[in-house]
């Protein structure tokens, strides 16, 4: 996404240019676009990074809480209430199971959308109906009446990895800011396991009070007014041709940095021989043939199995502490809740 964005701004800049070699005064200006557009813009995706991108993740603790309402319970044969029943645990599970499939199945056509669709204000809309529809099913249901936990668990995790790409062009409005905000969006998706957590903590602290129906509902009325706002920004941004606003600005910081630097010498062929070995050779290739080099089979298949052991763990963590540490209340799930997420002390 980072490359075609680049590239997207590149052209950007060459249509520029080719629109200052035929007049001297350009319709857009750098102050087209306030600061606080470009702030509130970034501060809303990344708040979307960390309420949604990677919340099925804290699965952990929100298994906690269906145990103690008694979900699937009946499918139990026996009355012991010390352990889980198989058949409970493989239902529960399921829920899980479905949903961090979905979020990393849905990765790449996410992706393609974001690339290509008109509008990013359109985006967010859908990513928000995706989500807060999730968020109300899920909170909505119960195995007896009304069994969706997978489908609103699934379509949190669509919403989630919808959220988590959809941040990544919001970088692109602060040039100068941009490496620290990629940096605070990995973060705050490992950060965003711990908002079940903190519902799990409310749950057990008032039941009566803090219901699952409650907290999931609050949620998705945050998040009508999170997307509502993002999707407000970039059609605002899209108005005022953020693009071109930004390709021009960048352009002018170039011209500054070469008048700075009068005395630099000019590049020669051998040196620029020299940097081309630096760059991968998959850059300048069409996707499908990025897909089949080394380079992309060895991320894949990486990927792929350390993804699934990290699903796995997250998955049985509170069945094996249950079951072989008589975990019955929750105590080391709890600690595995404050671990997960403080990962992001090790990104900086």
């Amino acid at each position: 996404y980072i490359m075609s964005e680049t590239t997207s701004l590149l052209s950007g800049q060459t249509t520029t240019n080719n629109k200052d070699n035929t007049s001297d005064s350009s319709p857009l200006t750098t102050t087209t676009i306030s600061s606080s557009l470009l702030w509130t813009t970034n501060v809303a995706s990344l708040l979307s990074v960390f309420l949604f991108s990677g919340i099925i993740f804290g699965w952990a603790p929100l298994e906690l809480m269906l145990v103690r309402e008694g979900q699937y319970n009946e499918y139990c044969v026996s009355d012991e209430e010390t352990k889980l029943c198989p058949e409970q645990s493989i239902r529960l599970q399921r829920i899980f199971t479905v949903a961090q499939f979905l979020m990393n199945f849905a990765s790449l056509p996410i992706g393609y959308l974001v690339d290509y669709i008109p509008s990013k204000g359109l985006y967010f809309a859908m990513t928000a109906v995706v989500q807060v529809t999730g968020l109300l099913i899920f909170a909505a249901s119960d195995s007896l009446t009304f069994d969706y936990f997978t489908v609103g668990y699934g379509l949190m995790a669509v919403g989630g990895s919808m959220a988590l790409v959809g941040s990544f062009p919001a970088s692109f409005l602060l040039p100068e800011y941009q490496l620290g905000l990629l940096a605070m969006i990995s973060c705050l998706f490992d950060a965003s396991s711990a908002v079940l957590f903190v519902f799990h903590r409310l749950n057990v602290s008032n039941s009566e009070l803090y219901t699952r129906r409650m907290l999931f509902a609050s949620l998705g009325c945050i998040g009508i007014v999170v997307y509502g706002l993002l999707a407000t920004c970039w059609t605002l941004l899209e108005l005022k041709h953020w693009k071109d606003v930004i390709a021009i600005e960048e352009l002018e910081t170039e011209k500054k940095k070469n008048n700075a630097n009068n005395n630099t010498l000019l590049p020669t062929t051998e040196n620029c021989d020299n940097n081309n070995d630096h760059h991968p050779h998959i850059i300048g290739l069409p996707i499908w043939e990025q897909l089949q080099t080394s380079e992309f089979m060895l991320v894949a298949i990486f990927s792929s199995i350390h993804i699934l052991r990290c699903n796995y763990y997250v998955m049985t963590i509170d069945d094996f502490l249950y079951y072989f540490l008589g975990d019955s209340d929750g105590y080391y799930a709890d600690v595995f809740s404050y671990v997960l997420p403080s990962g992001i002390l090790f990104f900086p």
